[in-house]
């Protein structure tokens, strides 16, 4: 075990531990809800990373510890200016400034990116 928290921008082949992340923080909290979970495959969720890694106005940011995803942070474009930003972090990793961490790295890439608007999504 490498005990080392890593940071970086999601990949296709993140998909199968994206899906397992997801369907952890479904269940420890009402306010997350993935309704579409019990649909998506592997496959489908290796496209849709995909596409947002070759975006220029989406992102995915994950934190890795422990080769698993513990947190994620989403930048989703509504146009090509505006986009929703939405933080899940794994309850077990609560309180580790992960979600702060998470927040900075995809704020950094919005400088780089033609968006103008973010919004938070609480």
């Amino acid at each position: 075990m490498s005990e080392e928290l890593t940071l970086r921008e999601s990949i296709p082949n993140d998909a199968s531990k994206l899906i397992k992340f997801l369907k952890k923080v479904s269940q420890q909290s009402d306010f997350i809800i993935f309704e579409d979970l019990k649909d998506l495959t592997v496959d489908n969720e290796r496209e849709s990373l995909d596409a947002i890694y070759q975006s220029k106005v989406d992102e995915l940011m994950v934190a890795i510890f422990d080769e698993d995803i513990i947190g994620y942070c989403r930048i989703e474009a509504k146009d090509d200016e505006q986009a929703e930003l939405g933080i899940v972090v794994d309850k077990d990793f609560w309180n580790n400034g992960i979600g702060s961490y998470l927040i900075e790295d995809i704020l950094d890439w919005v400088k780089s990116s033609p968006l103008k608007k973010i919004f938070l999504e609480v």
